[in-house]
């Protein structure tokens, strides 16, 4: 006979909204505390795949980190690490940019990488940066393929 695998056990995390951030202090939340955090199911915006926010995780987001407590993931763990390595990236270039603009310029690849990087970045759920997609676009443009 075989045996059927068990879900993990949820443990109950207990919420302790004195160390939530002031501005989740000022929520209706704050007013009306849930006694503790359970696990929240979502599906990954970029991959489609099934994720988990668990309590503990919850906790370490709202309480140490002091992230909004309105805030919900929207991305798994995968693609959220790939999202703050392209941000990582974007910054990258940035200070490239600002520091080597000569030379910068003249580097088609360096140009087409940060292109790409700010089209990925909004495939995962980043702003568009506007700016300098235009500012590449115009300096790409002509140039061979």
């Amino acid at each position: 006979m075989e045996k059927k695998e068990q879900p993990p056990h949820i443990l109950a995390v207990p919420t302790a909204p004195e160390h939530w951030s002031d501005s989740s202090k000022q929520s209706y939340a704050y007013q009306s505390p849930p006694r503790e955090y359970s696990d929240r199911h979502y599906t990954c915006r970029h991959c489609r795949k099934a994720a988990v926010f668990t309590g503990q995780e919850q906790r370490e987001a709202y309480e140490a980190r002091k992230a909004y407590i309105w805030q919900a993931r929207v991305l798994c763990a995968e693609c959220f690490a790939t999202r703050m390595q392209i941000e990582a990236e974007l910054l990258a270039c940035a200070h490239r940019w600002q520091t080597a603009r000569a030379k910068c310029n003249a580097d088609t690849p360096f140009l087409r990488r940060w292109h790409g990087l700010l089209q990925q970045h909004v495939d995962y759920g980043g702003s568009r940066d506007e700016g300098n997609t235009h500012m590449l676009l115009a300096l790409l443009r002509g140039r061979e393929c």
